[in-house]
């Protein structure tokens, strides 16, 4: 008999033994079924965040330029448009591909005249998509190696052309962004959503003051811009320290980092701020969230190990009601390997049908697992959310058969064992009519070492749950400087060619008019920044002359919020002061409110009431340099990472400064 016919006896064999033993069958499958999903499920989801490489060419070299403040180990990604003239001015013998880029959300007008659509656009520098290594799909890109980019095209990602112009092409149309006319001159791959991971069109950066109705987006006063270059991946860690103690040294941050190896980001020398290069691919997904998942999978692994246990023990223990078949069979001549062979092709058909109905459990899981994902993107990036991980690829086939063939070896292992022990012993450990007698000593102990090992999983997947829920507890638990409970957020983007401070200032009287009176509404407020959203934005300032640069001297920075009259009632937190109104035209000063970190870096041992600050910018709508009155101070709410320090910051009411986006 050929191979393939013994293995179509033996697979008859064993579906005709699991059809007389269903309950067996079912409990087996069943129990492998789910855990076989879940893990599938989660390895789905870890592959498509963490695991893919990003679609650009040689995602490896791709690296983002950071600043670490030194007291704090926060860092800072963002740059002005004449810092990275600097840097490239600086690196250009070493680097060719050295690109800059700013990503900002904008109001479309689509081709049936609905202005409402909103999507996320990047103003690249020239070099962009040679840094990149992608080309357009489609047309043609933003310059050529000669020519400079023309400030009225734009390209467009797959995904927002077929949204906007369903089965047309994009390229040859015109767009209005925030009202201004733009021609499509190409589509970008359907993969490809820009290095921050949130682009669906790509603009030349010098397209961004009129785009952002902000003539000095380009000046040293508009920090938005990311800095990117590719670092050869054969430079030693010599090189990359060399290079960015000349970056340190052209951009005065006082201090240079090496970027060695696998461990960019190790400081070498000290100072009131330090360079250090981030992958690009890697900052796509914060680093809680991919623990986050690797726990995850770790667990959905203990649940496999556990139902696998849970099977064999269960083999074994119909070994026992087996031992006529068994002894036969023996009698007719097959030899232990038979019997052993049609004992895994047993255990191989109960895999594949847990592994089966696992599939179609992942689908359940990973759908639900996914629901779960950030709502505000603000750990992953955009092309996570708008596309959905996929169980049907290369990777997850792959993933699932090895976790099939583990599955088989884990519980076909101990009944293989029972069959290869001599016929003699195996006879004697079973009564003389095949009923089953007590068991031998040796059966004790693999029905024991069974118990134990699912006893120890259980508690390993047990005490991870308790602690897993504790820890929520723990962090629910943290002072974040407000009362969360019943405090419900919308966001909005205001388009700056619509709105201007005056038009922006009266709607939002209107909104929170409106919003006010619905039954249910204890306080409504408008805000630049949400507490614990990580995206919290600052500001330049000199508080004193007198004090030290960058330490309440000039170039200070501050983290910085425009909210209304009722915004620190809304969080439940106590303030002496109402912002409102506007501040004294006069003496051209705005009424604000500090932190209680600022006032103890700066007012140190006085109460700051009273005081001033000597000028600080408003970034929002005003965009002017303004002398401040302190009216108040404010408790340390967090705006960033839960359980960082706080940061010196300051009110004003969006009365001063209206937001465009809050």
């Amino acid at each position: 008999m050929n191979p393939v016919e013994t293995l179509g006896r033996d697979l008859r064999i064993a579906l005709r033994s699991l059809r007389t033993s269903r309950i067996y069958a079912t409990a087996a499958v069943s129990s492998l079924a789910l855990a076989i999903g879940a893990t599938v499920a989660t390895f789905a989801i870890i592959e498509f965040l963490v695991l893919r490489p990003a679609p650009w060419r040689r995602p490896d070299e791709i690296f983002l330029l950071r600043q670490v403040d030194a007291k704090t180990g926060e860092a800072r990604s963002t740059w002005s448009q004449p810092r990275f003239d600097d840097v490239r001015n600086a690196v250009n013998a070493e680097i060719a591909d050295v690109a800059s880029f700013a990503t900002r959300a904008v109001t479309l007008a689509a081709p049936a005249g609905d202005s409402g659509v909103r999507a996320d656009a990047e103003f690249v520098s020239a070099t962009y998509l040679q840094l990149t290594g992608v080309p357009p799909a489609r047309g043609r890109p933003l310059s050529g190696p000669r020519e400079p980019a023309d400030p009225s095209t734009v390209l467009v990602s797959a995904r927002l052309e077929r949204s906007l112009f369903g089965d047309g092409e994009a390229v040859g149309r015109t767009l209005r962004v925030n009202g201004i006319e733009l021609a499509v001159i190409g589509t970008m791959p359907a993969d490809f959503f820009g290095l921050s991971g949130r682009g669906d069109l790509w603009m030349p950066l010098e397209a961004a003051p009129a785009v952002w109705a902000q003539p000095s987006a380009l000046s040293q006063f508009t920090w938005a811009f990311t800095i990117a270059m590719r670092v050869p991946r054969d430079w030693n860690a010599a090189q990359r320290r060399g290079m960015l103690e000349n970056l340190a040294r052209v951009l005065g941050t006082g201090a240079g980092m090496v970027a060695g190896g696998g461990g960019p980001g190790r400081t070498v020398s000290s100072g009131s701020s330090s360079l250090t290069l981030a992958s690009a691919g890697d900052v796509l997904v914060e680093p809680g969230i991919k623990n986050l998942l690797w726990i995850l999978f770790g667990a959905a692994a203990c649940v496999l190990l556990l139902a696998c246990a849970n099977v064999a023990s269960l083999s074994v223990a119909r070994l026992t009601t087996r031992s006529t078949e068994l002894a036969v069979r023996s009698a007719l001549g097959a030899t232990p390997r038979r019997l052993a062979a049609a004992l895994v092709m047993e255990a191989s058909a109960i895999a594949a049908l847990g592994a089966a109905a696992g599939l179609l459990c992942a689908g359940w899981a990973k759908s639900a697992l996914w629901a779960l994902r950030p709502a505000n993107g603000a750990g992953v990036a955009e092309q996570f959310t708008v596309a959905v991980p996929s169980i049907a690829n290369a990777q997850i086939a792959g993933f699932a058969v090895a976790v099939t063939a583990v599955t088989v070896v884990l519980i076909a292992i101990w009944p293989v064992l029972e069959v290869y022990r001599p016929l003699a012993e195996r006879r004697a450990s079973f009564g003389a009519a095949g009923r089953a007698a007590t068991g031998s000593p040796r059966t004790g102990r693999l029905r024991a070492t069974l118990s134990t090992l699912q006893l120890a999983l259980a508690f390993v997947v047990t005490t991870s749950a308790v602690l897993f829920v504790a820890s929520l507890r723990t962090v629910a638990k943290l002072d974040h400087g407000f009362a969360p409970a019943g405090v419900l957020t919308l966001r909005f983007d205001l388009p700056r060619t619509g709105y201007d401070g005056p038009r922006a200032r009266a709607l939002y009287d209107a909104l929170l008019r409106e919003v006010g009176a619905i039954p249910g509404v204890a306080s409504a407020d408008i805000a630049r920044s949400l507490p614990l959203d990580a995206t919290a934005g600052g500001t330049a300032a000199t508080i004193d002359l007198s004090l030290p640069d960058g330490q309440g001297g000039r170039g200070t920075g501050l983290e910085y919020n425009a909210v209304g009259p009722a915004y620190f009632r809304t969080l439940g937190v106590e303030v002496a002061h109402r912002l409102g109104g506007s501040g004294n035209p006069a003496v051209g000063a705005v009424p604000v409110v500090v932190t209680r970190e600022a006032a103890r870096q700066f007012w140190p041992g006085r109460d700051p009431v009273g005081q001033s600050i000597h000028e600080f910018l408003l970034p929002g709508l005003s965009g002017a340099w303004k002398r401040g009155e302190i009216v108040g101070v404010a408790p340390d709410i967090q705006y960033g990472v839960p359980g960082s320090r706080p940061t010196p910051g300051v009110y004003v009411s969006y009365a001063d400064d209206p937001p465009s986006r809050a």
